[in-house]
């Protein structure tokens, strides 16, 4: 943790990305600043409560990422949200109407996917027509690869902090403001790797839940994947 607040640009942020998870009575989202040699902040989250398969939360959502802005002192300029992932795990029919009233260049719905070798995959078409063939510009979602990801992830929370003045953060570094609070790291590592070896003595590797609530975790490697998605790195 370091000294900024939320929703406050430290130096170094060039984009900005975001994403939302999907639960019963509420939406949560995430947005991540990225710069240069891979650093990374966490720059907000919060809880949008109401029902998802409602309209108001979805309007909530508009306004606090579609439309939002970030000042940045750093570049004297005031920084959207580059694109925003949306989880479609939970509730994916309400996920797609809401996307589909997107361009895709702002907002794509994803999920996450084991064993995907890459950080996100190509969009996949989910509506068919009475025909029983994919609609060209129905809904899409890009697959997430989320065991790809989550070791990226714990790579990075292993880096060490510089000890010297001068000296620069490792290149992936992840930085996090003063508030963030036990809560969030909890569920920032909330599953672990299990190696196990199989009876032809493959090894398999699987992550599994060692907390129940791993939304910041989640969030963190779909906003990841649409900082790649765009270029980030």
């Amino acid at each position: 943790r370091e000294n900024y607040e939320y929703r406050t640009l430290p130096a170094g942020v060039l984009v900005l990305t975001a994403s939302v998870d999907v639960q019963k009575d509420r939406l949560e989202f995430y947005v991540y600043g990225w710069g240069r040699r891979g650093q990374r902040w966490l720059i907000d989250r919060d809880v949008l409560p109401g029902d998802p398969a409602g309209r108001t939360v979805w309007r909530d959502l508009d306004t606090r990422i579609l439309s939002a802005t970030y000042r940045s002192e750093w570049l004297s300029a005031d920084i959207p949200i580059r694109r925003t992932a949306v989880d479609a795990g939970y509730l994916a029919p309400e996920v797609y109407r809401y996307v589909r009233r997107h361009s895709p260049d702002k907002v794509i719905a994803v999920h996450g996917k084991q064993r995907l070798p890459m950080a996100i995959g190509a969009p996949k078409a989910v509506e068919i027509n009475l025909k029983g063939k994919r609609i060209y510009r129905g809904a899409k979602f890009f697959p997430v690869g989320s065991d790809y990801l989550k070791g990226e992830l714990y790579a990075t929370l292993r880096l060490d902090r510089p000890t010297k003045d001068d000296e620069e953060y490792p290149e992936g570094f992840l930085h996090f403001p003063s508030s963030a609070d036990e809560d969030y790291f909890k569920q920032l590592t909330a599953e672990r790797l299990k190696i196990s070896e199989k009876k032809n003595r493959e090894v398999h590797y699987e992550w599994v839940r060692i907390r129940e609530r791993n939304e910041a975790m989640d969030c963190y490697v779909y906003a990841r994947a649409v900082a790649i998605s765009v270029g980030v790195d």
